[in-house]
């Protein structure tokens, strides 16, 4: 577990224990991975990782990691992607953002991040009499926590049209959201059928990547030319 080793830290409690350093133990430790939690003792630091610290852990690393890359980023304009509401007929339309646009804040989402890829999403504010009108089932499943495949409560209905951008500013297209979103839909199969573990060993960048590679091959098979050309995500 190399991406939990430990570098000197000056915060004081252990992230797992809560303990404060006593006077002559000096500073804890804190995983060299996400900087984010401390550790008094190689035992706390393997139940944190065991707990879920692992996913919390390439989440936050990734989303500075992405960050860098944003403050490097020197175009008038970064390639997004909206997800239609049904109000508005659904599906995904190529867009461009400027580059200090609120959706740039936004928290990594939990599955994609932890496959690596570095999306954030924002709510537009769609307002519809109906409220059916608003639901935006992609925008739902994007959403889907690693622990139990299910969307927070305030993403599983009535979400009206998203914005969905990297966080690192590199252009984004739609085919790599649909992408994203159709793994994501069946790891909910798995989610159903053989339980959060099954699930959870399939969400990772190795097995998206080959998923990927099928998906592309089936589609530009299918007759959808704008997939015959379309590269890896983790490539852009």
């Amino acid at each position: 577990m190399s991406s939990t080793s430990v570098t000197s830290s000056t915060r004081t409690a252990c992230s797992s224990c809560h303990r404060q350093p006593s006077p002559d133990e000096g500073a804890f430790q804190i995983c060299s991975g996400c900087k984010s939690q401390s550790y008094c003792s190689s035992q706390c630091q393997r139940k944190s990782w065991r707990s879920g610290h692992k996913q919390e852990c390439k989440v936050i690393a990734l989303s500075t990691k992405a960050q860098a890359i944003a403050a490097t980023h020197t175009g008038d304009s970064v390639e997004a992607v909206k997800l239609r509401c049904e109000k508005e007929g659904g599906g995904f339309r190529k867009i461009s953002l400027e580059p200090n646009h609120i959706v740039f804040d936004g928290p990594l989402l939990q599955v994609p991040a932890i496959m690596g890829i570095p999306l954030v999403i924002h709510r537009v504010g769609t307002k519809s009499n109906n409220r059916a009108d608003l639901d935006c089932r992609i925008a739902t499943f994007l959403n889907v926590k690693y622990e139990d495949g299910f969307a927070p409560p305030q993403w599983q209905s009535h979400v009206g049209t998203c914005i969905v951008a990297r966080k690192d500013k590199k252009p984004l297209s739609a085919e790599h959201v649909e992408a994203v979103w159709m793994y994501i839909d069946k790891l909910m199969d798995t989610f159903g059928e053989e339980g959060p573990q099954a699930a959870q060993k399939e969400i990772s960048r190795e097995h998206y990547e080959e998923w990927f590679e099928r998906y592309r091959d089936s589609e530009a098979e299918n007759g959808r030319d704008e997939w015959r050309n379309v590269g890896s995500i983790y490539n852009v």
